[in-house]
């Protein structure tokens, strides 16, 4: 009857087998019963420490019944329960500290003093016996009560908090090395059990997923912080936004990114993933609500927020560029004539190419076929071990059918065309094959539309639209991975299409029709092709990767009756008509489809914008580039004013700034790190022209880099983490987006950040909205030491009376004009300058 009473809270106990298994059971003394049982548990930790233990309580304001709940540990407790005892000896805990104190103290020989005065009877109390199990004593080691030992806890505090940072270092690293590897939470504990047994040390009891959740919320916030300091340093930014579909992350999420210029490179950051129910769903105006917010919380608001935002880019959807309502076109209303709204430059390309390729009937049938062989050969393991034992019998290479259709839909689909004409003669042979089976390895509905596709296929006019199809997306391809590229400049898009237009009017002129080599028949009405064997690399891989055992092969040869070498393409002179005809129709569709598309490239504000690009400039007309600097000086007069920018002032640098690339900089190809080099080494010289210049590298032409971070967070979102909270997505993304491209201007930011985080997580910070800590206009440049910062106007214009002579901008001294070694290095080498003490001097 007494057994089958529940035993009461205070009485709790579990066996000595179990209490082994727990990590931190040495730390524990314990007294078993005749059951084999823990009766009673005493801390060994906290009986060796408990002095300095009450001295720690009430430093960090510790009393009542927390504190009692741990002296009980010394006196000795009888309900035993692992989630009790886990909590004792947690990271951060009074038994957590004691224990790393007790350690410094047993390890480092500086702690002669405090020995001798333990040994000092007058200041000994009595020591403590523990009976445990087998009836040995355990002595207690006093406890001191000197002055000496007081004098030395700053010793020790030093010597505990060194420890303690390079324990909590590791964990920051591999909870960093989660985020960055786009890996769940739970594989952080078996990083930390794989490092352990490397000889990491690592705190006690952080080694599960909600403590990595805590890291990465401190790991965020330290780039959150490096973020508001970037936009309270940065003279102009523009906003890039698109949305989420609900229903691959379980609601509508709204990215928000804002692009600056950092000493001459612009960067694409990413504010904040809004989930949009908060702000009441996914109209204009909550679009607007949410990109205003985003801002805010990185302190940008008021005067500034209203100045300095030049540009907005986002796609073409109405909630976007509403002529009346859209969110973009509401902000441009809130007294900023000046901003430019701008249709993504990708929208536009892939739009003028769908345009012009689904015009063509023979392309969409095209698009149709290969989707299709796309989702047969998916669905069906069988057909496709068929298929490359056909390739196998023809000695050539294979390559699985991609899927034709997604966002940038060029490039999927001339992947797609590509790996179809590789695959070409293995199919037809396929479709033969499985057109005259008699088994049941194919369905009669698929029979007939493999024998539509094979009497395509052996048309002439069908394989030409098909050769002719990849020639033109391997342009246009070229064309939209220009507008993709994380940083293009107006030009960058002017320059690709008109080399794309003359590309493809390249292709009227030629007379290759077919992607093979081939032979006309005796009759002359038709060409034969044959498979041509090869023993490349690529052929030898495949083969080696797509080896099928014996067992398989005997399976699939019967289902293997037709085996040929030569297939003859019919209606030659026809298809080659149809050829010339798609031809003449295809070129000037995409160039007038294009030329509409993009027509708004040609207002004068963006053909102003072509002096960021030095390989453009005249050095025979003294005037180039004047009237552009007037025209965007003009259009930007209230942000340009807000940093006291004088446009004579400007003009005139504008001719030093010329002598100067001239001079040292010719070498340079590249625009962009051309104005990294200058902003970086003469923004003292030439402030107000470098200002307009700033205005043209912020603006945001293109939202790919927004479509990318969807793609990642899609990939975050996965089946099994539809329930991950907002707030944690949202430190994932800040952390996975923001840190590399952070990196690529400071090549140590990742560990100045790392230890950012640990402070921040040392002082015990709640999480909290970011702040900017100063002002725009005190911000002044001995402020700036990180070089992944931006200069501010404000620490280089002073005013009118201190602005540079005229005289030495129109004519630099001798000293600037000699070679500088500096700038002699290649431009791939450029980005390895922000090592250099002279960056940071800056």
């Amino acid at each position: 009857m007494a057994s089958s009473i529940k035993k009461s809270r205070s009485e709790e106990t579990v066996s000595l087998k179990t209490f082994k298994s727990w990590d931190f059971h040495g730390d524990f003394n314990f007294e078993v019963n005749e059951e084999n049982k823990i009766r009673q548990l005493t801390c060994k930790i906290c009986t060796y420490n408990i002095a300095g233990i009450r001295r720690e309580a009430k430093r960090r304001g510790i009393s009542g019944t927390v504190l009692n709940g741990i002296i009980n540990y010394v006196d000795g407790v009888t309900y035993i329960h692992k989630s009790n005892v886990s909590r004792h000896v947690a990271s951060g805990s009074l038994h957590d500290w004691a224990k790393r104190r007790q350690h410094i103290l047993q390890n480092e020989d500086k702690t002669d003093k405090i020995t001798d005065t333990v040994h000092d009877e007058s200041t000994v109390k009595s020591s403590v016996c523990i009976l445990n199990k087998t009836s040995t004593l355990t002595t207690v080691r006093p406890t001191v009560t000197s002055s000496s030992t007081c004098a030395s806890s700053s010793t020790i505090s030093q010597l505990f908090d060194k420890t303690n940072k390079v324990h909590h270092k590791n964990h920051f690293n591999t909870a960093l090395a989660v985020v960055m590897r786009e890996r769940p939470m739970s594989d952080y504990m078996d990083l930390i059990e794989l490092q352990k047994k490397n000889g990491l040390q690592f705190m006690t009891a952080q080694n599960n997923s909600h403590s990595c959740r805590e890291f990465i919320k401190y790991l965020a916030l330290a780039i959150r912080e490096d973020i508001t300091k970037l936009l309270g340093y940065a003279n102009f930014f523009s906003c890039e936004q698109d949305g989420t579909e609900a229903r691959k992350t379980r609601d509508e999420k709204e990215l928000v990114y804002a692009k600056v210029v950092v000493r001459g490179k612009p960067i694409e950051l990413l504010l904040k993933c809004q989930q949009m129910n908060a702000f009441g769903g996914v109209d204009a105006s909550a679009i607007k609500r949410s990109i205003d917010d985003a801002f805010q919380t990185y302190g940008v608001a008021g005067d500034r927020y209203t100045n300095c935002l030049v540009s907005a880019c986002a796609d073409g959807a109405s909630v976007n560029m509403g002529r009346l309502t859209g969110a973009l076109t509401v902000m441009k209303n809130e007294d900023r004539d000046w901003l430019l709204i701008i249709h993504c430059s990708s929208h536009r390309i892939e739009l003028a190419m769908k345009d012009a390729f689904m015009a063509i009937d023979d392309f969409t049938k095209i698009d149709d076929m290969m989707l299709n062989l796309y989702y047969f050969f998916k669905n069906s393991g069988k057909c496709w071990r068929i298929l490359v034992l056909l390739a196998e019998r023809l000695n050539v290479i294979l390559q699985k059918i991609p899927k034709s259709s997604g966002t940038r839909f060029q490039g999927h689909k001339y992947r797609a065309i590509k790996v179809l004409i590789v695959d070409f003669l293995p199919l037809c042979l396929f479709a033969e094959n499985m057109i005259s089976s008699t088994n049941k390895s194919c369905k009669v509905e698929q029979k007939a539309k493999l024998q539509g596709y094979l009497n395509q296929w052996l048309d002439y006019g069908y394989l030409a639209s098909m050769h002719l199809y990849r020639l033109a997306l391997q342009q246009t391809a070229h064309l939209s991975y220009i507008s993709q590229n994380a940083t293009p400049l107006i030009t960058d898009i002017i320059h690709g299409l008109k080399s794309t237009v003359d590309e493809l009017n390249d292709l009227i002129q030629s007379t290759e029709d077919l992607p093979f080599n081939s032979t006309p028949t005796d009759d002359g009405l038709g060409v034969v092709i044959t498979p041509e064997s090869t023993d490349l690399p690529a052929t030898l891989k495949f083969k080696e990767m797509n080896k099928l055992s014996e067992k398989q092969k005997d399976k699939l040869e019967k289902h293997v009756t037709v085996v040929k070498e030569k297939f003859t393409l019919k209606n030659v002179a026809r298809g080659k008509a149809k050829a010339n005809r798609i031809k003449a129709q295809l070129i000037p569709a995409i160039t007038d489809t294009l030329n509409t598309r993009l027509e708004s490239f040609n207002e004068p504000i963006f053909q102003a914008y072509k002096i960021a690009d030095h390989s453009q400039w005249d050095p025979a007309d003294a005037d180039y580039g004047k009237a552009e600097i007037i025209c965007i000086g003009t259009h930007f007069r209230t942000s340009l004013s807000f940093h006291k920018y004088s446009q004579d002032m400007a003009l005139v640098e504008w001719k030093g700034i010329r002598k100067l690339v001239s001079s040292k900089f010719n070498h340079f190809k590249n625009s962009i790190m051309l104005w990294q080099q200058i902003f970086r080494h003469h923004h003292t010289e030439f402030p107000h022209i470098l200002l307009v210049i700033e205005i043209i590298l912020t603006t945001g032409i293109s939202s790919s880099t927004v479509e990318r971070g969807i793609s990642m967070l899609n990939r975050l979102m996965s089946h099994s983490r539809t329930s991950m909270n907002n707030k944690t997505i949202d430190d994932l993304l800040v952390i996975r987006i923001n840190l590399p491209l952070l990196s690529s201007c400071d090549p140590y930011y990742e560990s100045k950040m790392v230890e950012k985080a640990i402070k921040l997580y040392s002082e015990g910070k709640k999480r909290r909205k970011p702040k900017a800590k100063a002002s725009h206009s005190s911000i002044s440049a001995d402020n700036t030491p990180d070089i992944y910062l931006p200069i501010p106007s404000t620490s280089i214009i002073k005013g009118p009376e201190l602005l540079i002579d005229e005289d030495f901008l129109q004519g630099l001294s001798d000293k600037d004009m000699d070679s500088d070694s500096s700038y002699d290095s290649e431009e791939t080498e450029v980005n390895n300058d922000s090592s250099n003490s002279d960056d940071t001097d800056d």
